[in-house]
């Protein structure tokens, strides 16, 4: 009838989608094989570990201007309000500008002043001023400066600076109307005797409290090997390193600090005293000089125990060459650490008179020379 479609049109337009999605199918389905054989054979990934970065090269990428860049592009604008200066907000901001507590000093606003004046109220002219003192190195000690000193700072000073010095020559440093006696006085308080010379406590040159500023090592420490140190060309005229490095160990640096204002390096027989022995001081102040020699006895006592020497305590002394060699033309061994008279027997056979005629009568004649 007209109107209607022919019945077989309507079946052959039905089997047309048939068919594709028939296709269709069988499409997907060979996609999804694929797929899965895809996923079978997996794929190569490579993994790359960053290198390890030293401290060094780490300090130098965070000072380069490529990490400021970064850094800089990582951050965030900050919109800021522009406020005009007839704004309320703007005056207040200005206000504190002035200082709140003026005192006696009269604040001067700053729109009644030039700009010139206000930067040289903020930069004010540097005052030059001339001194007087020369410049001097840190070991070396200025006689105008040492003139204004009192009279014990004076000698305080002098002996720190020359470590060790002759009586005579520190009398020459000061006053003229310096009298010995004076001078005698002071000088157990900061130095001690050692072969007619005064030699400058550790105390003065390791304050307490204080730390060597080449190790680090405690003051305490540096005090007692100087002590030992000295005390031992008290003893000798030379002394080896290695005799102070038994009893008590002290870096290096430190030890060279101690021995060279004392001595001087000799060829063979170790670290010789730096200034020559002090006889006439000694004729001359026999009681100081016996004074000192019992401030060394107990001296070395206190050491013995503190650095744990042993033989060397109670009533006896170690044998002093330095009352043998003072005043004698020839010089003899060191101390030995075996050796030691006891007090009594050395005041006795010191004071024990000697009768000559007996002792070269004693004596056997000596053998004739060889032709």
């Amino acid at each position: 009838s007209p109107g209607r479609p022919c019945p077989g049109s309507e079946n052959w337009a039905a089997a047309e989608p048939q068919h594709i999605l028939a296709s269709g199918g069988k499409h997907g389905e060979d996609g999804e094989e694929e797929e899965a054989e895809d996923e079978k054979k997996g794929k190569t990934v490579t993994v790359r570990f960053a290198r390890p970065e030293s401290e060094q090269a780490k300090a130098a990428r965070l000072a380069s201007y490529k990490h400021f860049e970064e850094e800089s592009a990582k951050e965030k604008w900050v919109d800021v309000p522009v406020y005009p200066e007839t704004t309320e907000l703007a005056q207040v901001e200005r206000e504190f500008l002035y200082s709140s507590n003026t005192g006696d000093h009269v604040v001067q606003p700053f729109d009644t002043i030039t700009p010139a004046e206000y930067l040289k109220k903020l930069c004010p002219d540097a005052v030059s001023t001339v001194d007087t003192n020369p410049s001097h190195p840190n070991d070396i000690l200025s006689m105008t400066q040492l003139k204004k000193m009192p009279f014990r700072e004076q000698v305080r000073a002098l002996l720190i600076n020359a470590k060790v010095i002759q009586f005579t020559q520190l009398i020459s440093l000061l006053d003229a109307s310096t009298q010995a006696k004076e001078v005698l006085g002071l000088l157990p308080q900061f130095a001690w005797l050692v072969r007619g010379c005064w030699v400058v406590k550790s105390g003065l040159l390791y304050p307490e409290n204080t730390c060597s500023a080449h190790s680090g090592i405690a003051a305490e420490i540096l005090c007692k090997a100087r002590d030992y140190t000295v005390w031992r060309f008290t003893q000798s005229r030379f002394v080896k390193r290695q005799d102070v490095t038994s009893v008590i160990k002290v870096p290096v640096a430190d030890l060279d600090q101690i021995f060279n204002p004392l001595a001087r390096i000799g060829k063979r027989e170790g670290w010789e005293f730096c200034s020559e022995d002090g006889n006439e001081f000694i004729a001359k102040h026999p009681a100081v000089y016996q004074q000192q020699q019992e401030v060394w006895t107990a001296e070395y006592a206190r050491l013995a125990k503190e650095l744990n020497i042993e033989g060397r305590m109670g009533g006896r002394i170690p044998t002093s060459t330095s009352q043998e060699n003072i005043g004698g033309r020839k010089r003899k061994k060191s101390f030995s650490s075996q050796t030691s008279v006891p007090v009594a027997a050395a005041v006795a056979v010191k004071n024990e008179p000697v009768d000559c005629s007996t002792t070269m009568a004693a004596a056997e004649p000596l053998p004739p020379a060889a032709a």
